[in-house]
């Protein structure tokens, strides 16, 4: 990040979750009945429906047309022991403080535009996903399973189409403001302080000139 000023941004394939930028059962549901609704009598047209339901290939369409790529933040009030247990080595992890606003504010000079906006986690067998507006192509990427809910997720996404000569296959780097990006930056609590003053010596050496914390998360033990 330091050295090229940009975030990394993910090509959501590349993600674990496999139900990443799909609409699910629930809008299978919906638009069934609405269709059958439509067509009531057209017992051609309704067999066709059922054997290649609408929603399904729009999430192909989707898919085929260009690439999505995704750069994902924790939002909370508070230190998160899961995340610094899932997404960072205990013992060398580093946190970025950044807020909703500077996160928005720190791309202005990337094109195409990056969409941020905070992610919703439903019920896929029961909840539909809206589908609508300008950014509908966006929307699908916007859902995820409330197994997932922990994560209280932000994303900050780019989309290329197909052929396009900064389309990537596993992501792509959009470039930042640091200044603005950054209001502070933790270090594990779990760290040795060899990794925490290694820390204060590169952001020195880049002249970022951020607060750097040793997180407290485990400091207070009673014995």
């Amino acid at each position: 990040m330091l050295d090229k000023k940009s975030l990394y941004f993910t090509e959501f394939r590349k993600f674990e979750d496999p139900f990443e930028g799909q609409f699910r059962d629930g809008n299978r549901i919906e638009t069934m009945e609405k269709l059958e609704k439509g067509f009531e009598g057209n017992q051609q047209m309704l067999e066709y429906l059922h054997n290649e339901n609408p929603i399904d290939r729009s999430t192909k369409d989707l898919h085929s047309l260009g690439s999505y790529y995704i750069s994902c933040w924790h939002e909370n009030e508070y230190e998160s022991a899961a995340m610094w247990k899932l997404y960072s080595d205990q013992e060398k992890g580093i946190a970025i403080q950044s807020n909703f606003k500077n996160l928005c504010d720190c791309f202005s000079v990337y094109e195409p535009e990056v969409i941020i906006g905070k992610v919703m986690y439903i019920d896929y067998k029961k909840d539909s996903i809206p589908w609508g507006n300008g950014l509908k192509i966006f929307k699908p990427f916007m859902y995820k399973r409330r197994s997932f809910i922990h994560e209280q997720e932000i994303r900050a996404m780019v989309y290329i189409r197909k052929g396009e000569k900064n389309e990537k296959k596993d992501g792509i780097y959009v470039p930042v403001s640091l200044n603005k990006l950054i209001e502070k930056i933790y270090v594990s609590p779990k760290s040795p302080e060899w990794f925490f003053d290694l820390v204060k010596s590169i952001t020195k050496k880049y002249r970022l000139n951020k607060e750097i914390i040793k997180s407290d998360l485990y400091k207070d033990k009673l014995f």
